[in-house]
């Protein structure tokens, strides 16, 4: 094999791992704080999510070195067994991601829904609608993975670089072979089957996240202009508020959804020839923001939260934000607690924190917290006054966590 393709191939492989190393790390930074506040719904989901976003990442991470070796694949020690089941957790990583995709976008939508109609949903439909959801978002990705490990239909795909439900006939020298619907190739009708169900599912459930998204996005600019549902409407201004960051998160989640998704079935659709540039470049961005959607979630999950800690502490560096923004601190007193740990005796310490004693109403939305107006305050804002005060940074109101 030519050095060219095992270049090709080393950079494939670097862009995989570091990808999965950041995701699992973002991943588990995304537990740790979603993990504290699992009484709410969006949590919940957030915290599944993630989860499913951790184990498909570490098993990416594993994937270059579990696949059958060759010329080109010199450092992998894999063979078809191997293969099998990395193909497995593959299988089952995209299709739990997935899925919990669509089921944050439908919470989303509903949510959106329940602030704007009356009344609202019954807290017994809430309940076990969501506990469906989680037994269908493990459930069937298990079966269908499950099925392609069982009937050995997985096998290892040169073009792709990947192990993936389309075993040749060759490699196990079954007779019952079918030409594949998708890749045109003779393939076992097992591996056939599974890839369609496998790609059915992720495009239905893609689809629906799509949908829900567009809808928040219409909903949000009715309210954007007073209308809601066709009809005129006063809308109070916290609740518009509510339906406006709701919408931009639905947005930004599905937009890292199909930015890692995207390529990922370009690869799938074998679209040119494996040896030009072109089809390298797709298969690059495949292979490097695929495994990198655990990182992108986390921005995105900690998006509001930060934004609201630089309102706070303006004159805070961006790392310090940053680092506050992943810890699990949730009231003042925690925040207050975290930066002492990082600024050290560089510290200087807010006059009076008070938070709210009382959860928020809207415990199906993400949540807000409220901060007294005076404690905010970054170390390189307290200044001393004439009087022997000290002034303080500009007051803030309600944000988004």
């Amino acid at each position: 094999m030519s050095e060219q393709s095992q270049v090709k191939y080393g950079s494939l492989v670097l862009a995989m791992i570091l990808s999965s190393i950041a995701s699992v790390s973002a991943s588990i930074a995304v537990l740790r704080i979603s993990f504290l506040k699992l009484q709410s719904t969006y949590q919940r989901f957030l915290f599944m999510l993630a989860t499913a976003n951790a184990l498909n990442s570490i098993f990416l991470l594993w994937h270059p070195i579990l696949i059958p070796r060759d010329e080109v694949h010199s450092w992998s020690i894999g063979n078809d067994s191997s293969c099998i089941a990395s193909g497995f957790f593959f299988m089952f990583g995209s299709l739990s991601v997935c899925m919990y995709y669509s089921c944050l976008s439908l919470y989303f939508f509903f949510s959106i829904r329940t602030q704007t109609k009356s009344p609202r949903m019954p807290e017994d439909v809430i309940g076990p609608s969501e506990f469906a959801a989680h037994i269908v978002c493990w459930l069937l990705p298990i079966t269908v993975a499950s099925f392609a490990a069982g009937t050995q239909s997985i096998g290892f795909d040169r073009k792709t670089d990947l192990c993936l439900p389309q075993r040749p006939c060759s490699d196990i020298g079954a007779a019952d072979c079918t030409k594949g619907m998708l890749t045109g190739e003779y393939i076992t009708y097992e591996s056939d089957v599974i890839m369609l169900t496998f790609q059915a599912i992720i495009v239905v459930g893609s689809l629906l996240g799509l949908a829900c998204t567009m809808l928040i996005g219409l909903q949000a600019w009715k309210v954007g202009h007073g209308t809601i549902n066709d009809q005129d409407a006063e809308i109070s201004e916290p609740i518009k508020q509510r339906i406006q960051a709701v919408s931009k998160q639905s947005l930004l989640y599905s937009l890292v959804y199909f930015n890692s998704y995207i390529w990922l079935f370009v690869a799938f659709g074998k679209y040119g020839d494996a040896d030009s540039t072109a089809y390298y470049a797709f298969q690059f961005l495949a292979f490097f923001f695929y495994p990198l959607q655990g990182t992108m979630y986390c921005i995105v999950y900690i998006r509001p939260r930060y934004q609201m800690l630089r309102v706070m502490y303006p004159e805070d560096p961006v790392t310090v934000v940053l680092r506050v923004s992943l810890s699990t601190a949730g009231d003042p007193d925690e925040i207050e607690h975290v930066r002492a740990a990082i600024f050290g005796d560089a510290y200087v310490p807010p006059p009076s924190v008070a938070s709210s004693s009382t959860p928020s109403r809207d415990s199906d939305l993400p949540e807000t917290i409220q901060f007294d107006p005076n404690c905010a305050i970054s170390v390189g804002s307290a200044v001393s006054t004439p009087d022997g005060t000290d002034e303080q940074s500009p007051s803030l109101g309600k944000e988004d966590k």
